[in-house]
């Protein structure tokens, strides 16, 4: 096997295997990724920092809840897939309906669709899995972490954990101003028109 020798690579896989497993030996990352353990032991050191794993005597362990691959019996309010708990987003109409989006891509861009008659709006945050304040939440948008849609953008509670987790895994902070207009720009088709016009032709 070819070292991985990018240490955010590195990451990024440890943490596909434990969200996997849960757990893994020192020993296996380094057969598994042919390195030696003094660098598993750094990278693992880095995960440590951003809070998604714990150092077990010899042992990596998730510290975050893993993805619930099971998903809810309910569909995205803009993407139509079906709604995965470890990353759902839900937001309350002024008129008691509820929307709901797959993750915080969705649910921004949901939100743009409808932000004059929310009332309440909630994010899955990334680190531990619990509801908060999406319009207080701080977000990391386009980094190597793809959990749902492209492009990644993963909810946290606090600006110092997306600035950590921004360090492991890429990406750029942004507040929820910041990360519904940036969206709004990956998703613009300039063209799209001309285009429309062309098929109809």
């Amino acid at each position: 096997m070819t070292p991985f020798e990018n240490q955010d690579e590195r990451c990024q896989k440890i943490l596909q295997w434990l969200y996997q497993r849960q757990s893994i030996s020192v020993a296996e990352l380094t057969e598994r990724l042919s390195i030696s353990r003094m660098t598993i032991h750094r990278d693992l050191d880095l995960l440590v920092e951003q809070g998604a794993v714990h150092k077990r005597h010899g042992w990596a362990q998730l510290a975050i809840d893993p993805p619930d691959e099971s998903p809810m019996a309910v569909r995205c309010g803009h993407c139509r897939a079906f709604v995965p708990h470890r990353t759902h987003w839900v937001m309350q109409l002024r008129n008691g309906d509820t929307q709901t989006a797959c993750c915080p891509h969705c649910g921004l861009l949901l939100y743009g669709q409808h932000r004059d008659l929310v009332s309440a709006v909630q994010a899955r945050e990334f680190l531990y899995g619990r509801m908060v304040s999406a319009l207080h939440a701080t977000y990391v948008v386009g980094s190597q972490v793809q959990l749902c849609c492209a492009p990644s953008v993963l909810a946290f509670v606090s600006r110092s954990e997306a600035e950590r987790f921004k360090r492991g895994f890429g990406g750029k902070v942004r507040s929820f101003g910041e990360s519904l207009t940036w969206l709004q720009g990956q998703h613009s088709v300039p063209d799209l028109p001309s285009r429309s016009r062309k098929a109809a032709d």
